[in-house]
C-alpha cells in the first residue's frame, strides 16, 4: 500500500548530515516513522476505509511518517509532535496517475521534504490543530468522504 522507507529514511539521513545521531536513536526513529506511515496507510485503505484508491499513498502518508521520525529525533513534546503530524498531513499529496513517469519518483522525495519541514516548523513553534488527523474534515475524514460522494 505504501513505500514507507523512502520518505522516512530520506528525512532522517538529511537530518543526520547536520546533526550527529546515535545508531540506536536513528533505528528507533526509522522504525517509528515507518510504523506510523504504515498505520496511516492502513487507516486510509483497509476496510472499512473508503479512501480513493487513485491516491499515491506514499505521498499521502509519507510526510506523516517522516515528521514522526524526525520529531522523535528532535525530542518534540506531545504538543509539538501533534503540530508536526498535522502540518505534515496538511502537505500530503500524490495520485497514481503519475506512475510510469519520472514524477512518480518525485512524490516520495516530496513526502520526505514535507515531513522535515513539518517537524522543523513545529519544533520552532508553528502550531496546527491538535486533531488534524482524526478531526471532521481532517486527514482521515476527507478521503473517505470523497470516496462516498
Amino acid at each position: 500500500m505504501t513505500y514507507p522507507t523512502g520518505p522516512v529514511a530520506a528525512a532522517l539521513f538529511a537530518f543526520c548530515e547536520k546533526q550527529a545521531v546515535s545508531g540506536e536513536d536513528f533505528v528507533t526513529a526509522l522504525a517509528l516513522g515507518i510504523e506510523i506511515e504504515c498505520r496511516m496507510s492502513n487507516v486510509l485503505l483497509l476496510p472499512p476505509a473508503r479512501a480513493n484508491l487513485g491516491l499515491f499513498v506514499t505521498g499521502i502518508t509519507g510526510p506523516i511518517g517522516a515528521a514522526a521520525a524526525l520529531g522523535n529525533l528532535l525530542r518534540l513534546d506531545e504538543q509539538r509532535m501533534r503540530w508536526a503530524l498535522g502540518l505534515a498531513a496538511a502537505q500530503a499529496a500524490g495520485f497514481r496517475a503519475t506512475h510510469g513517469a519520472m514524477a512518480a519518483f518525485f512524490i516520495p522525495a516530496h513526502a520526505a521534504r514535507n515531513g522535515v519541514s513539518a517537524a522543523m516548523l513545529a519544533a520552532g513553534g508553528l502550531s496546527c490543530t491538535d486533531n488534524a488527523l482524526e478531526a471532521p474534515k481532517g486527514f482521515v475524514d476527507v478521503p473517505a468522504a470523497a470516496a462516498i460522494s
